[in-house]
């Protein structure tokens, strides 16, 4: 069988992924992983520091809804990543964080630019390997794609070292296949349906889960048929036309007053795809709330439901609240802006 390079076999099943750019800065012990990009489809971005690079891969992330991905050198090429990577860590951004670090044998001998790559990258990611076979970095890459475009989003971290980058494997386990098993328990169904049924003042709070879960269709499908009005997270913005006639705009800390004042008067709140943050649950009363989220650390509604936005949204479609007239009647009395309040004139 035909052997191919870690570094080359990286970059195919990037490729056979649909990876158009990749954004880095090149280094000594990245060098193989660049070698294998010179004759690839996948268009390197090169940024004048680390920093730049994780911030441009988020970013891209953002626009396209496609994970993004950087890569760095080792020791101060990963350091100078952190910013970036830590951004995407508290705003669930898909990365693919790459970086090259000292062969093999000489982890651990503090040599040029050994640092504990993977002890700083822990605390800020939703996985950091090392990498320490070569079979090893093509399933991991594999699996954290897989996860990045179905699964818990944020940044995974892999760290491989220049030998490993550079060993050979059979070219053969880039067709071999991994799957991944998404936690999407039903058992809290029914009482979702239940509390769904009997609401006269139901609110949909969308999170940018819904986003990553390509459900933005599937809300507003939910929300125009039963005329359920939609606030949003800060990261969520947009996922409902904010001129549209359902649309309250932002809840919680600098919120619109329409968005606060349903967050504390209606009766059952629907939160997709959101953490419920300190600054959410200003806007929010002692409401029942039905959250959905695939990361169970996160559930703290009335009814949890650890499930993908877009499957939960599929299976609630059908389920109608009562007649939302008069709540929306009532909504509609209360502005969908926030003032800023300022003493700029007091201080000319």
């Amino acid at each position: 069988m035909a052997k191919i390079r870690l570094a080359d076999a990286l970059v195919k099943i990037l490729e056979k992924e649909g990876t158009k750019f990749v954004f880095g800065h090149p280094g000594e012990q990245i060098l193989p992983f660049y070698q294998a990009l010179q004759n690839s489809s996948i268009k390197h971005i090169l940024t004048r520091h680390e920093q730049g690079a994780a911030h441009a891969a988020d970013g891209y992330a953002r626009s396209s809804f496609q994970p993004g991905v950087c890569v760095a050198s080792a020791g101060p090429g990963a350091l100078n990543l952190v910013m970036g990577v830590a951004t995407a860590y508290k705003d669930s951004i898909p990365l693919l964080v790459i970086t090259g670090d000292v062969s093999s044998q000489l982890k651990g001998e503090n040599v040029f630019q050994d640092v504990d790559i993977n002890a700083v990258f822990e605390p800020i990611t939703l996985q950091s390997h090392l990498v320490k076979e070569p079979q090893e970095g093509i399933q991991l890459l594999k699996m954290t794609i897989l996860t990045l475009k179905t699964g818990k989003t944020g940044p995974i971290h892999l760290n491989i070292p220049r030998d490993v980058l550079q060993m050979e494997v059979d070219q053969s386990l880039l067709d071999e296949t991994v799957e991944l098993n998404l936690p999407n328990d039903w058992s809290n169904l029914k009482p979702a349906e239940k509390l769904v049924e009997n609401s006269k003042k139901p609110l949909i709070l969308a999170g940018a889960g819904v986003l990553w879960a390509h459900a933005v269709d599937d809300l507003h499908v939910l929300a125009e048929k039963h005329r359920i009005p939609v606030a949003t997270t800060y990261p969520a913005r947009g996922v409902l036309s904010e001129d549209h006639p359902l649309s309250l705009g932002l809840l919680g800390q600098r919120g619109t007053k329409a968005a606060n004042f349903a967050g504390k008067n209606s009766d059952l709140v629907l939160a997709m795809g959101c953490r419920l943050s300190e600054r959410t649950l200003k806007g929010l009363g002692d409401v029942p709330i039905i959250q959905v989220n695939l990361d169970e650390k996160v559930l703290k509604g009335s009814v949890n439901i650890q499930a993908d936005v877009k499957k939960f949204l599929e299976k609630i479609r059908k389920t109608p609240p009562k007649n939302t007239d008069k709540w929306l009647e009532q909504l509609s009395k209360h502005p969908k802006t926030h003032k800023i309040r300022t003493n700029f004139k007091k201080l000319l």
